[in-house]
């Protein structure tokens, strides 16, 4: 299981994070341009290496964002990582999950 550090910001901040009993944290995105998109901006603009997985790893329409827990990622680190998902998120309207 990832490290409660990382998860609490990300399923705080709306993020569609799917289960994993690993130190992977997956995010839902569900279309395989958006994931490259998402991918791509991140590394681009936010200088964070996240991985887009897609089809045939996973199924069509299931296309997520696999980042890497850590426990030396710090709460700073992961505000980081928040604030700049809220943008990309915003740039290509994703939606977030409602609790």
């Amino acid at each position: 299981m990832p490290p409660y550090s990382a998860l609490i910001p990300l399923l705080a901040g709306g993020f569609p994070v799917m289960e994993c009993p690993s130190h992977i944290v997956p995010v839902h995105i569900g279309d395989p341009l958006k994931a490259r998109l998402c991918m791509d901006m991140l590394m681009e603009n936010y200088k964070i290496y996240v991985q887009a997985i897609n089809y045939p790893t996973v199924p069509r329409g299931s296309e997520l964002l696999r980042f890497v827990a850590t426990p030396y990622h710090t709460p700073d680190m992961m505000d980081y990582l928040v604030d700049a998902l809220n943008q990309v998120w915003e740039t290509l309207q994703l939606t977030k999950i409602h609790c």
